[in-house]
């Protein structure tokens, strides 16, 4: 009877729930902190901006940010360097027979763990997914060997699995479950470790660890949809698609046959850019590495290492602050009949012509409308409504700036007479609300040209100079930003095209928003060089493509 049980793999299936359910713990926490630094870096700097003035805010900006780029780097220079980077080359070496010492153990998920959070929080041009990978293979380690030579304990349970071989399958099966907390894709994740980091594999193990991958989602998925930044929001069970959904799209659009051509346009244009950042970044890394080895005294070496991400912070945080005050505020809906308003801070201003019509669009309660007059130059360029009964959403998760904040009624917000800023809604919010407002579906005039070529180049370089720099982070988030924000050009341009919004269903698929979600898609890939498992996770984020 006993060893019919261990024929049943019972202890490999329950190893693998521990696993599962632990990595979604570790996804919990590092999502709600992240939250957590970003909420109070932005909140705080929208509030010292309208009382105290631009410089009050870049200084609280650029001091909150260097302090944990600082402590991030720190933690990685002088505590422990294994820790550094993605982790991820070092988890596939591992899988395929490398000896990789003091990157699997308790140490390195800890450093990791803070690096990681720190690095995020600061507004680095960095992303937490690679992190979560190496954080799940080492949990997937720890677990399955119930024993700690950090910690100097052996538990007397499974013994058994004290070889390469389940040490190696209880790795993998973490480093997916990793993939599946982070972007919500259990089959993404599956499909992840299938293609990219085990060269051993059995079906036995697949359903082993898509049954990993599902446990790692749910309970990331069900904690998070009630809690943001360690508040709780919601009735706990209650699975809210904008809280777990990473990159939400929302509303589905109807293929046409002519979409593959724009899709394949950004795949070109991905690959091509691809090469340029993976190439960039291997002669950033040299350069790094040859100025370095230059230096004899270790300790200077490691300083050198640990002031780079400052520096590089404080570029970038002079960037998120002052870029947006070179673009007007835009109203975010229709203002009312018979009135002038002014379009932007600086006073541009004209005639309004309101039709009241009905939405050829579903409309959604947390979105509100805008239509921009592109006919005209920028110091002539007003607010108005539409003439032709087609009315433009503005997602209402857009950044205000300086801008007039929308009138709070009984708890409700009023949006008629707020105003956004387009860049800021761009660099004043963490990576996942940033990739959400590029998606958001029927937005079509809700970011100008001017505002995606501005923030392209800038985040391009800094990304591509911060990936190697000594802080745990990877660059996912930056790859799903700059593919967004080129396919959200290419969707725009579209638009023009076209003549306006299509009102024709056959046209339908003519949207910023799906052009921006195969951007970031050709671009991943670009760089990755990922293809199943990458379509899998992208379709399993976005819910509707």
């Amino acid at each position: 009877m006993l060893f019919y049980l261990f024929r049943l793999d019972w202890d490999r299936w329950l190893t693998m729930g521990l696993i599962g359910v632990t990595i979604g713990c570790v996804g919990i926490l590092l999502h709600q902190f992240l939250l957590l630094l970003s909420a109070t870096k932005w909140e705080t700097a929208e509030r010292l901006m309208h009382e105290h003035g631009l410089m009050t805010a870049w200084l609280w900006v650029v001091g909150y940010s260097v302090i944990f780029a600082a402590f991030s780097s720190a933690s990685v220079a002088f505590v422990y360097p294994p820790s550094g980077g993605s982790g991820i080359p070092e988890v596939i070496g591992f899988l395929n027979g490398t000896v990789m010492r003091h990157v699997l153990n308790l140490p390195a998920f800890c450093v990791k763990f803070v690096s990681c959070i720190c690095a995020v929080g600061s507004g680095l041009p960095v992303g937490p997914e690679g992190p979560m990978i190496h954080m799940g293979s080492i949990v997937g380690t720890g677990i399955s060997q119930f024993r700690s030579k950090t910690l100097r304990f052996t538990l007397p349970f499974f013994a058994r699995f004290r070889n390469s071989e389940d040490r190696r399958n209880f790795t993998t099966a973490g480093a997916a479950a990793g993939v599946a907390a982070a972007f919500g894709a259990p089959v993404g994740g599956l499909l992840f470790a299938m293609e990219e980091v085990s060269s051993f594999w059995t079906m036995k193990l697949g359903w082993m660890i898509f049954f990993c991958c599902m446990l790692a989602t749910f309970t990331a998925d069900i904690v998070n949809s009630s809690f943001d930044a360690f508040h709780f929001k919601a009735s706990f069970g209650l699975f809210q698609p904008e809280k777990f959904i990473v990159l939400k799209v929302g509303d589905s659009i109807s293929v046409n046959v002519l979409m593959f051509l724009p899709a394949a346009c950004l795949g070109v244009i991905g690959g091509l850019l691809g090469a340029v950042f993976t190439i960039s970044n291997l002669k950033i890394a040299r350069l790094r590495r040859r100025l370095l080895s230059r230096i004899r005294k270790p300790i200077v070496s490691k300083f050198l290492r640990f002031v780079e991400p400052p520096i590089i912070m404080v570029i970038w945080s002079t960037i998120t602050v002052f870029l947006p005050s070179a673009f007007p505020c835009r109203a975010m809906v229709c203002p009312s009949p018979n009135t002038t308003s002014s379009a932007s801070r600086g006073g541009f201003s004209g005639d309004l012509n309101i039709s009241s019509s009905s939405s050829s669009f579903p409309v959604a309660e947390s979105v509100v409308y805008v239509h921009i007059d592109e006919s005209r130059s920028m110091k002539e360029r007003v607010e108005s409504c539409p003439e032709d009964g087609v009315e433009y959403k503005v997602d209402s998760h857009v950044q205000h700036y300086w801008c007039q904040k929308p009138t709070i009624s009984n708890g409700v917000q009023m949006n008629d007479d707020g105003q956004y800023n387009e860049v800021a809604s761009l660099l004043n919010v963490n990576g996942h609300r940033a990739l959400q407002l590029l998606y958001s579906r029927r937005t079509h005039f809700q970011f100008n040209y001017a505002c995606l070529v501005s923030v392209l180049p800038v985040y391009f370089v800094l990304a591509c100079w911060t990936a190697g720099s000594a802080v745990a982070s990877g660059i996912v988030v930056p790859m799903l930003f700059i593919g967004g924000l080129y396919g959200r050009m290419i969707g725009r341009l579209l638009v023009d095209i076209h003549g306006g919004i299509p009102k024709d269903p056959f046209w339908h698929w003519i949207d910023p928003g799906a052009m921006a979600l195969i951007g970031s898609a050709s671009f991943f890939g670009g760089v990755s060089r990922l293809t199943v498992s990458l379509t899998v996770i992208m379709v399993a984020a976005a819910v509707a493509v």
